[in-house]
């Protein structure tokens, strides 16, 4: 029996998660730093809390403006079938399908910044 797709879909889940390749990390212009290399993606362990981008089916207007996605931090929980699974450390501000301590499953690839004490937490 085939492995079924861990990680959320935007069409039945209603939100998804953007990978980011090293090298197209430099053409988002919304990503305030550097993303971390592969090396450092793949080397996340239970404990670790890293930040996804959350991309939303239904956009949502907030004062003028339209949000299809957010930043957010997850804790990672464990390791699952091909993916990382954590939980939602964060608030979502632009959708209600997301809570926080939600279990999210995830790719290292999703990863475009790994929390530590030297840096601040946005």
């Amino acid at each position: 029996m085939a492995q079924s797709y861990p990680y959320p879909r935007l069409a039945e889940d209603g939100y998804d998660l953007e990978v980011i390749e090293q090298t197209d990390a430099m053409n988002h212009a919304f990503l305030r730093s550097p993303v971390p290399s592969d090396e450092q993606r793949f080397a996340v362990l239970p404990g670790d809390t890293v930040k996804l981008i959350f991309r939303y089916r239904d956009a949502v207007e907030k004062n003028g403006q339209t949000y299809t996605g957010e930043h957010m931090w997850v804790r990672i929980t464990s390791q699952g079938d091909g993916c990382l699974i954590g939980t939602l450390d964060s608030s979502p501000q632009f959708t209600t399908i997301l809570k926080p301590d939600q279990e999210i499953r995830f790719h290292p690839k999703h990863i475009i910044r790994i929390w530590t004490d030297e840096s601040p937490m946005t």
